[in-house]
């Protein structure tokens, strides 16, 4: 039970620190928007949504390629392509071919 109790607050600490990423990052505060990302993504690095999260960061910084992959890693993971192509944060992305491929293609694990 307290493994269980330890992972699951993991989880929830991690998601706290990649909204807390995001929100740096649409501050302006690049550098505590990598620390918080790298703290969640170490606690919850199996979370779909935590890989969505540290791509709209990154993008955010305008850290495009990494974004790009991080975004392709969430997709592994689980995450819908529709919780991107539904998100407007994911417009000006359209430009590129892999993201384009992303969205369109059913992803495998």
């Amino acid at each position: 039970v307290r493994e269980l109790v330890a992972t699951r607050a993991g989880v929830r600490d991690g998601a706290v620190r990649m909204d807390a990423a995001l929100y740096s990052a649409m501050l302006g505060e690049r550098e505590k928007a990598l620390q918080y990302r790298k703290a969640g993504l170490k606690l919850s690095a199996e979370n779909p949504q935590a890989w969505h999260r540290s791509a709209l960061a990154l993008a955010q910084l305008h850290e495009d390629g990494q974004a790009l992959a991080d975004l392709q890693r969430a997709l592994r993971a689980g995450l819908s392509a529709s919780e991107i192509s539904n998100n407007p944060a994911w417009q000006r992305f359209s430009a590129y071919p892999e993201y384009r491929r992303m969205v369109r293609q059913p992803q495998s694990k």
